[in-house]
C-alpha cells in the first residue's frame, strides 16, 4: 500500500524525469540491495545500490547537459540509498 501511495504522489506532483527513475530505483535497486545484504557487507551493498541508482538516473537524464546529468544522478542515487540505509518500521 505504501508503494502505491508513493508512486501516486510521485506521478501527480513531480515531473516525469524525477518520477520514473525513483520508481525504477524502488522496483530494481531496492530488491537487489535487499538480496545482497544477506551475502555481502553493508558498505558493498550500499555501493552497488548507489551505482545501480545512479545508472537509472543517468539513462533517464541522458538528454540534459553533462553537469546536470551527473549532479541529478548523484543526488538522486544518494537519496535512494539513504532511504534504504535508514529502516523505518
Amino acid at each position: 500500500m505504501y508503494f502505491g501511495v508513493g508512486v501516486l504522489i510521485l506521478l501527480l506532483f513531480f515531473p516525469q524525469q524525477i518520477a520514473v527513475p525513483c520508481i525504477l530505483c524502488a522496483c530494481i535497486a531496492d530488491p537487489i540491495m535487499g538480496e545482497l545484504r544477506n551475502n555481502l557487507g553493508k558498505k558493498q551493498v550500499y555501493t552497488i545500490g548507489f551505482l545501480i541508482c545512479m545508472f537509472l538516473f543517468l539513462i533517464t537524464w541522458h538528454k540534459a547537459d553533462m553537469w546536470m546529468m551527473f549532479l541529478v544522478s548523484i543526488v538522486g542515487a544518494s537519496g535512494a540509498v539513504l532511504g534504504e540505509v535508514k529502516k523505518l518500521w
